[in-house]
């Protein structure tokens, strides 16, 4: 008897609704930090609070593990060091919007991260776009910061769900 091939598309469908919650998630706390207090304290929120936020579904269920990946990371643990995350992460800068690969006992689906709305520009943005306080908790908060100069549109990393297959 011969395993059966894993179904992709509810890997896919898994893996994109994971990543959108999570994202979500993220979004909706970051701007509930810049509405309590500022961009500044936003980025001392994300500091402390990205990580956690960012894994909270791993470990249920299928899920084994959620990352944000980025060639011009922020946070040092975000960086690509992987080479299946550097094939999916050119990839997606080819312009595709998502991924999957398998591998034993896993499926790993990798979904872009855009520059969607200005407000992400206000942390993410060139020198012109970042006030001053926020430059300085920059700096403070993350010394070996990459994750700046975008613009709309441009592409600012990926998600990496990893889930187990049915195997």
């Amino acid at each position: 008897m011969t395993p059966q091939k894993p179904d992709a598309s509810q890997y896919r469908r898994l893996g994109d609704s994971i990543a959108t919650l999570t994202q979500q998630a993220l979004l909706k706390n970051v701007v509930q930090a810049v509405t309590d207090s500022g961009f500044s304290y936003a980025i001392r929120y994300c500091n402390v609070h990205a990580v956690a936020l960012t894994s909270a579904l791993a470990g249920t269920g299928q899920v084994l593990s959620i990352q944000r990946l980025s060639d011009k990371n922020r946070n040092p643990d975000n960086r690509i060091t992987e080479a299946a995350d550097q094939s999916a992460f050119a990839y997606l800068q080819s312009g595709g919007a998502d991924t999957l690969i398998f591998r034993e006992g896993e499926a790993v689906y990798y979904k872009s991260i855009k520059i969607m709305m200005p407000t992400c520009l206000k942390c993410h943005g060139s020198d012109a776009d970042l006030d001053a306080s926020v430059a300085e908790v920059l700096k403070e908060k993350y010394p070996g910061d990459l994750a700046r100069n975008y613009r709309m549109g441009d592409l600012r990393g990926m998600w990496k769900i990893v889930m187990k297959t049915e195997s």
